[in-house]
């Protein structure tokens, strides 16, 4: 049973509120401009059906102010806050969140209610005096259940008993299957083709009907367009932010949160915004936590944060104190570094996530690297799949490297399409083609996805990680479950299951060609003889 929605002002408040971020096709300012969020633009990128009869959990709430003072410089000038007490009994601790200004004299509060009963929310505004932002009063009333569009498994966190791996919020196990779209919530960066609304919606389409749950783009640097020459930032001057740009990007994210994709923002390639002054860094962290906080989303440094030698130990934990001090949700945070199996202050942030250039990773990376840190180690970049590129024509090559990961230990794998990253270095230089979201190699990363979210399969339990020599690999859980990985060597060989007992059964995966291959029954032993049925094959065995 849900409760009806209460979305009522208290003390006599000014402000607009919607149970759902604004839609958008509808205007959002006055700027508006005939875009993403003009009801005279372009399909809206995100449609909403509007306010819901009952508020779910993890559904975004915005409320919209006015300001009633004039102020030179919202953005450096006054700081919006909003108090969030949470239901009584629900165990939520009560927390602030930032509020942004969204253009003219439009500020908005954007916040996701995680538990059942009624919230409060009041304002504060640095300028008192302003009483259309300070002072502010509402009441919410949220249902039992998770938002099916929004979180249908709440928010990402780290798992709380095998720490090496990640969990949502109700205890759901996360395996990291991600794509990387570094400058693409945009139209321009780079100086390559325009990435269109139609071809981020078909390429998010795609990813979530894959199996992938996660994108990796980069939410500001200073190469970052729209066509039309909107940027981040008036003129690149950090104290100056341009609203209507960040609309935009707004109606991106949302899209592909509402397929199911978790979208890991990164800030700054080549780490060019620690030129700022902390100040000026700080500030922007506050916007990007209130703009995006209250939707699936993660955080992070980089891509390749490191590579223009502005950054340093100091600045990279500034930002990952600054984003987690101002998100209640505590969103993940990690950072995303230049070479191969550099890690930026690997105690402080909250995962690794590590590029490897290699066409053939060391399938014992991944339980290396977290097991040593003690957290979960992602592959977030590895050699592109382009024509060209030695091997990388091949989509044995993806194959290789996504089973060898995901099998060995790590938390995830993010795979890359020259296509969808950088076309001028594709097949297709001088515009951007979908046919490279459907292509060999991401089916590759489709069959690897489905495979390991078959039922009963709990990779997150493993505890056994052992390289048998010519491209073979056992992961498992002692006693209770183990898989074995073939790649192009199926001769016969043998394993030491002798930690199970009675018997093991199981059935062969025919990687390459997408197929079962055959049921196993074998008696656990120190010797255990295993047979494929061919290169490229994978077997389950669950004890009985």
């Amino acid at each position: 049973m849900t409760l009806g929605v209460i979305a009522s002002c208290l003390g006599g408040c000014t402000g607009a509120l919607s149970t759902t971020p604004p839609d958008a096709g509808s205007s959002v300012d006055a700027g508006s401009d005939g875009r993403l969020d003009d009801a005279t633009g372009p399909d809206a990128i995100a449609a909403d059906s509007g306010p819901t009869p009952a508020l779910d959990r993890y559904e975004p709430v915005e409320i919209s102010l006015t300001a009633l003072n004039d102020h030179a410089n919202p953005y450096v000038d006054v700081e919006l806050t909003a108090f969030v007490e949470p239901p009584a009994g629900s165990g939520e601790a009560p927390y602030a969140i930032a509020g942004f200004w969204d253009g003219g004299n439009v500020w908005r509060l954007r916040w996701a209610p995680r538990s059942a009963g009624t919230y409060t929310v009041r304002t504060e505004c640095s300028d008192p005096t302003d009483a259309g932002l300070h002072g502010q009063g509402f009441a919410f009333g949220v249902g039992s259940t998770y938002s099916l569009e929004w979180a249908p498994h709440g928010f990402l966190g780290i798992d709380t008993i095998a720490r090496h791996y990640f969990e949502r919020d109700d205890g759901t196990p996360f395996l990291w299957v991600g794509d990387t779209h570094w400058v693409n919530l945009y139209e321009v960066a780079w100086d390559q083709p325009i990435a269109t609304d139609d071809y981020w919606r078909t390429v998010c389409d795609a990813r979530a009907e894959q199996g992938f749950n996660v994108l990796q783009a980069v939410v500001y640097n200073d190469s970052e367009h729209w066509d039309d020459g909107e940027q981040p930032f008036v003129g690149s001057d950090p104290d100056r932010i341009n609203p209507v740009s960040w609309q935009r990007v707004d109606a991106r994210v949302t899209y592909a949160v509402r397929r199911q994709l978790l979208v890991y923002l990164m800030t700054s390639s080549n780490g060019m915004h620690f030129a700022w002054s902390e100040a000026q860094r700080a500030r922007l962290y506050r916007y990007m936590v209130a703009r995006y906080a209250a939707y699936d989303v993660a955080f992070g440094g980089g891509e390749e944060v490191d590579r223009g030698g502005v950054g340093g130990d100091a600045a990279y934990r500034h930002m990952i104190d600054s984003l987690h001090n101002l998100d209640p949700y505590r969103r993940l945070v990690a950072m995303h570094a230049t070479d191969t199996g550099v890690k930026v202050v690997p105690d402080d942030v909250d995962f690794l996530l590590i590029q490897y250039y290699t066409s053939d990773i060391d399938y014992l990376e991944g339980e290396r690297c977290s097991r040593t840190y003690g957290k979960p180690f992602v592959n977030g970049e590895t050699y592109y799949f382009q024509n060209g590129q030695p091997g990388m024509d091949d989509p044995a090559t993806i194959r290789r490297m996504a089973w060898r990961i995901l099998l060995g230990g790590a938390a995830g794998y993010t795979y890359g399409h020259m296509g969808i990253v950088v076309p001028t270095g594709s097949p297709h230089p001088s515009s951007r083609d979908v046919s490279d979201a459907r292509d060999a190699s991401a089916e590759e990363m489709r069959k690897v996805a489905a495979w390991l979210g078959q039922p009963g399969l709990s990779w997150w339990r493993f505890d056994r990680f052992e390289d048998l020599g010519s491209g073979r690999h056992l992961s498992g859980e002692s006693a209770r479950q183990y898989v074995i990985h073939v790649e192009d060597d199926a001769t016969s060989f043998a394993v030491d299951l002798s930690d199970a007992a009675g018997t093991l059964s199981g059935e062969w995966y025919d990687i390459e060609n997408d197929a079962a291959a055959g049921m196993v029954a074998v008696p656990a032993s120190a010797a255990v003889t295993i047979s494929p049925p061919g290169p490229w094959h994978v077997l389950r065995l669950d004890a009985e």
